[in-house]
């Protein structure tokens, strides 16, 4: 594909780099002409879900999606089955990661979706049992399968204390950059 340069204002320069060159680079080849663009890298998006432990044995998850250009971190709730792209989004990407997840245990199965896509639900409440199965079982299954968790409240099993495989992410808030307070994995 060929075609003239872009050129992007100084002052929409960031705009740019987070929200629209990641989408044209999945699409076509982009280049800095003479170089004076440092482009940044696009890594493919990461699921992260938010457990969040309330009185009672219960717990609320909140999944999204992690999008990272260089620096820049966007966060974005779970799309829903056929939910419409966006510059944002890879749909397909969130599709192919979502695939890989392992199953749920059988008594979990009313927190994923099973047809027309496999996948979690973009927000589940648990209780009780189901609520110590997925803190016992499923989320460190999901953690190994490089699923980004966060834990908040108070764990009866773990006495409040996160496993340190586990990484940090903040419920999103409609596709705003999260900045730094994501920590590495």
């Amino acid at each position: 594909m060929t075609g003239g340069p872009v050129h992007v204002p100084p002052a929409d320069r960031d705009r740019f780099l987070t929200v629209f060159y990641p989408a044209l680079q999945r699409a076509l080849p982009v280049r800095s002409s003479d170089g004076s663009v440092e482009l940044p890298e696009v890594l493919p998006p990461q699921l992260c879900v938010h457990v969040e432990h309330a009185a009672g044995h219960r717990v609320r998850l909140t999944w999204s999606v992690r999008y990272r250009a260089g620096d820049s971190v966007r966060q974005v709730p779970l799309a829903s089955p056929g939910g419409a792209a966006d510059a944002v989004r890879d749909l397909a990407a969130e599709d192919r990661v979502l695939r890989a997840l392992p199953e749920p245990p059988d008594r979990l199965l009313r927190m994923w979706r099973v047809a027309p896509k496999a996948g979690p639900m973009p927000v589940a409440e648990l209780s009780g049992v189901d609520a110590a199965v997925l803190t016992t079982d499923f989320l460190p299954r999901l953690a190994d399968a490089g699923v980004l968790v966060e834990v908040t409240g108070s764990r009866r099993s773990s006495g409040g204390r996160t496993p340190s495989r586990w990484s940090r992410c903040r419920p999103p808030t409609a596709g705003t950059p999260t900045g730094s307070t994501w920590a590495s994995r």
